[in-house]
């Protein structure tokens, strides 16, 4: 985070957390506002990527390459997109090919910022036309309250790079090598379907990435050299430019320039030794960079950056597990305690823990319980510590989740109790670890309890005339505790947890504490994300998901894969972004691509 950024989530979130949901019931009202991101609606977010001799992967997936010389609008956006990239190319020298070289990029209200190769595999920075290189280089990091910059310089496993952050969720990261320029960039939603230039347009439709600027939409199977007039319809004038000029001015870096190579042609015909052909492995990118450039390496970047984005999409359209665990884990010394959580994922996973410190614990079980179909974490507590974090991890060898439990610890010794719930007294750590406040008997003192008074009378050496509420004399006179838990709190929509002096009577999962009664929790519509991608029906103590027509439901138990690349809309339905959608009217749609 900028440091004006993280100032805003550490007033605006974390403090708002503690203080609805570690001091005070309001933890509702909390997630109200902030709903919990536990995966649940994920939706990927693509990269568009453009590198080599110049290759660009649209935001739809969808990848050409063009060859020309000049400045160009990498990403013109339309409408409410709040963010421009504009993109220049240059030939490398002795060579036929061209690669990028300089990216200038600019939201509204906000600083812009110009990124270009600074010899053959560093970078220099300009923010608002000032040449800030000496900064970054020296710092690092600049940032202000609406844009981050972060320089990683070139070492034996990285390139040199220059990340780019702002606030309104654009991100752009780019890398010099073998003096060029690979560029990544990532959009916020606002973005979607609001695209054109280089890149296309973000609708995942890869059919129509080709439109032109004078509004003519090109196919996807035209010649290398129809995309030439595709990328030159994307030149930028000079009234548009908000590239840096450190020599010359608009016209140097946009000359007149006709391509003599292109990809399907010069492939068709190009003499590729058995070297390159070894290194590249069929991949066409690859052959025509190391061909036409003469350089290996060039040609090895190229096959990396695809590779990568291939594996991006993979990754991306993962949804990785989804954990749901209660707010709150109780624990008390020397008492036993079970944590139960749900985990869910259309693939198979593995569950484990991370606790730390793990040496204050004297037992520690992880077992999914065939009754409850819950996952169950037992932890026995015998040391308090300054900090604490328990961590419940999911992996389905693609995507991880983590889900950290505010753990709140009553650590009252000789009779002392905690409060059932978190009070403004206790000792708030970080916002997932509180340490209770403890009442303490007659004859002790000191936070938990453990220091005798310094009169012999209060030491608890005559005998107690009476106990405490939750507690019972024993055959020596002393004050115990009573284990609620056999007799109260035994409905099958509550679990009871003893502590000292009282008991925990908490709600499962699916219910929620209204008032004195647990009350089925209508996930299908809350004020979080649904947890189904396409229908969800409640039911009680839990929701069922359905999918529209053409669609299946995975093993996950949420999400929905379209069964076939077509599909007939029933009566009743309606194409509608390219599904089946109920309408009033009975018509019948023909069919639906799958999107």
């Amino acid at each position: 985070y900028p440091d004006e950024m993280y100032q805003l989530y550490r007033e605006r979130d974390e403090e708002g957390y503690v203080q609805c949901c570690l001091l005070s019931d309001k933890c509702d009202v909390f997630y109200r506002r902030r709903p919990s991101q536990d995966c649940t609606g994920y939706v990927f977010r693509p990269f568009t990527w453009g590198f080599g001799d110049p290759h660009v992967i649209s935001m739809d997936g969808f990848m050409y390459t063009f060859n020309g010389i000049g400045e160009y609008w990498y990403l013109f956006p339309v409408g409410q997109c709040d963010f421009e990239v504009q993109a220049r190319t240059q030939p490398i020298k002795d060579s036929e090919a061209t690669v990028f070289t300089s990216i200038a990029v600019k939201i509204n209200n906000c600083s812009t910022v110009f990124v270009s190769l600074l010899g053959r595999e560093d970078l220099s920075l300009f923010v608002d036309r000032q040449n800030r290189t000496d900064d970054i280089h020296s710092s690092g990091v600049i940032s202000n309250n609406c844009v981050n910059i972060e320089y990683l310089e070139k070492n034996i496993t990285q390139k040199s790079k220059i990340d780019v952050a702002y606030r309104n969720g654009a991100f752009i990261s780019l890398q010099a090598e073998n003096e060029l320029l690979s560029i990544s960039v990532s959009l916020p939603d606002s973005c979607r379907g609001r695209t054109s230039g280089l890149i296309g347009q973000w609708d995942d439709d890869m059919s129509n990435d080709l439109l032109m600027r004078n509004g003519t939409l090109l196919s996807q199977n035209v010649t290398d050299r129809e995309k030439e007039e595709f990328a030159d319809s994307w030149k930028i004038t000079p009234e548009e430019s908000f590239m840096v000029y450190e020599t010359g001015n608009h016209s140097t870096y946009n000359p007149i320039y006709t391509p003599t190579l292109y990809l399907d042609e010069f492939l068709q015909d190009a003499n590729i030794t058995t070297e390159v052909i070894t290194l590249c492995d069929g991949n066409q990118v690859c052959l025509f960079d190391a061909t036409i450039t003469n350089d290996t390496s060039i040609a090895a970047g190229s096959l990396l950056v695809t590779n990568e984005a291939e594996e991006a999409v993979i990754v991306g359209n993962n949804v990785p597990p989804l954990i749901q665990t209660p707010l709150l884990l109780l624990l008390s010394l020397d008492n036993l305690t079970t944590l139960q959580f749900n985990v869910t994922d259309e693939d198979t996973f593995s569950v484990s823990y991370s606790l730390s410190p793990l040496s204050v614990f004297s037992e520690v079980r992880l077992h999914l319980n065939p009754t409850l179909s819950l996952y169950q974490l037992d932890l026995r507590l015998i040391e308090i510590p300054d900090s604490m974090n328990v961590t419940i991890i999911a992996n389905d060898s693609i995507g991880v989740s983590l889900v950290s439990v505010v753990v709140y610890v009553c650590g009252c010794e000789n009779g002392g109790y905690c409060s059932d719930t978190p009070s403004a007294t206790d000792s708030v750590g970080d916002s997932g670890y509180i340490r209770s406040s403890c009442q303490c008997p007659l004859g002790y003192e000191g936070v938990y309890c453990s220091d005798l008074v310094t009169d012999p009378c209060l030491q608890s050496v005559c005998e107690v005339e009476s106990c405490p509420s939750g507690t019972e004399k024993n055959e020596f006179s002393k004050c115990v505790d009573i284990d609620e838990c056999e007799t109260e709190c035994t409905v099958s929509i509550r679990v009871c947890q003893n502590t000292y002096g009282s008991y925990l009577c908490t709600c499962v999962l699916g219910y929620i504490e209204v008032g004195e009664e647990c009350t089925d929790v209508d996930e299908c519509n809350s004020n979080i994300i649904s947890p189904c991608q396409h229908q969800c029906t409640n039911v009680v103590g839990s929701f069922v998901c359905e999918c529209n027509p053409g669609y299946a439901l995975q093993t996950d138990g949420a999400t929905c894969k379209a069964v076939s690349n077509t599909f007939i809309c029933p009566g009743g339905y309606t194409c509608q972004d390219n599904e089946c959608a109920i309408i009033e009217e009975n018509t019948v749609c023909s069919y639906c691509e799958r999107g």
